[in-house]
């Protein structure tokens, strides 16, 4: 049962260890002849679709039990799927869950291992754009820079309730919603499953009158709505999480990592650090990696993600949602800039271009100015020299 968000599906997840379910954000179609060319895609935002996924899955969690997601993806070649590492990572540890699982590093051995391979549909193992968003969502998820929300309301399911709405019935939208704000999942209530967990409030799809529920404060969800999702911009509970549907900008302030979804020529600012897109769609994420709070940092990894596609890759349309030919290698890396602002609490602190193992590669030029140290990062630095990521260190 690790698929789907029915509402009668609590009703079978109750009896199980765990809670597994799958998400995918512009999974591929198949106009003439499945998994096989041409293929449909789209290039839809999730920050426009109010994180669509992770969001659909999040009542699916039972409260009580582990929730993993052992598949879900940002599918190739949407070119805003640098979104998913800070959009996926910081809402999954905003929801407190247990497991995430990319589908898929590679279908084979030589999509693994394999040179000159290139990417087609899910398989990351040869696409480094992907790659890195991943480490963002690990920072976040992992390491729990975002930290979980403290409240919790569960959405209760009941035998009439699934009488009346049907077991493939689905949850409120306005219920699914929440979980851009507070911990969100389901609990199944009979005679034989009494309500279990330290909840203050609970919610469903009528004002519930059962005898375990003693003391536990019933909100509609239309309440529970208006008090945490009132306008476009909506915040995480902790603060730490924001997302701006109709911008498409999303930012993630934390102690130890601070990252911004820009649209081109949008700017935006965090507590230590600022960033502006000058030119085309970028991720911009700095992380602590010593330990320390940013402001006090003295070793930092900067990304600066946009898109990267095959040579020659052929679409069927401008729109470019039919793919007609997956290209060839080498990689195109899109062009991108974006000025980044960050504190430096010492004047010896370099910016150092490296690559995906952390290698450095040339020093790029900066300006220490009020404790402020500030660079474009771009991605073509000139023909030959292109890259997403930075450190940044005291010498």
């Amino acid at each position: 049962c690790n698929f789907i968000s029915w509402l009668g599906q609590t009703q079978n997840r109750t009896e199980f260890d765990y809670v597994d379910n799958h998400a995918y954000w512009n999974h591929p179609s198949f106009p003439e002849k499945a998994w096989s060319l041409p293929v449909g895609t789209n290039h839809l935002s999730v920050i426009k679709k109010m994180a669509e996924v992770p969001r659909g899955m999040m009542a699916s969690r039972v409260f009580g039990k582990p929730f993993t997601v052992t598949e879900f993806n940002y599918v190739y070649p949407n070119k805003y799927r640098a979104e998913s590492g800070p959009v996926i990572g910081a809402y999954s540890a905003l929801q407190d869950w247990a497991g995430l699982y990319r589908f898929a590093w590679a279908h084979n051995h030589d999509d693994a291992v394999g040179e000159g391979k290139f990417s087609q549909d899910f398989n990351i193992a040869m696409q480094p754009m992907d790659q890195l968003s991943e480490r963002i969502g690990v920072l976040l998820f992992i390491r729990r820079d975002v930290s979980p929300a403290k409240t919790r309301v569960p959405f209760v399911v009941t035998s009439e309730s699934l009488a009346e709405k049907g077991y493939q019935s689905n949850f409120p939208d306005k219920y699914q919603d929440l979980g851009l704000a507070i911990q969100i999942g389901s609990l199944f209530i009979d005679k034989t499953h009494p309500f279990k967990g330290n909840f203050q409030q609970a919610t469903g799809f009528s004002p519930l009158h059962v005898d375990n529920m003693a003391g536990i404060n019933f909100i509609p969800v239309d309440e529970l709505y208006k008090k945490y999702i009132n306008s476009d911009m909506i915040w995480s509970e902790n603060g730490q999480i924001e997302l701006c549907r109709d911008s498409g900008m999303f930012r993630v302030v934390t102690p130890r990592t601070e990252c911004f979804v820009l649209p081109e020529g949008c700017k935006d600012s965090g507590t230590s650090v600022e960033a502006e897109s000058k030119k085309g769609f970028s991720v911009v994420s700095v992380s602590s990696m010593d330990g320390k709070p940013i402001v006090e940092s003295e070793r930092m990894l900067v990304f600066h993600l946009t898109d990267v596609r095959c040579s020659k890759m052929k679409f069927r349309n401008q729109r470019e949602d039919i793919v007609e030919s997956w290209g060839e290698m080498p990689y195109l890396v899109r062009r991108g800039e974006a000025v980044v602002r960050l504190p430096a609490i010492k004047s010896n602190m370099k910016v150092w271009a490296i690559d995906m193992s952390g290698k450095r590669q040339e020093q790029i030029p900066a300006e220490m100015k009020g404790g402020k140290l500030t660079f474009t990062a771009k991605t073509v630095r000139d023909q030959d020299k292109t890259g997403m990521l930075y450190e940044i260190s005291a010498e």
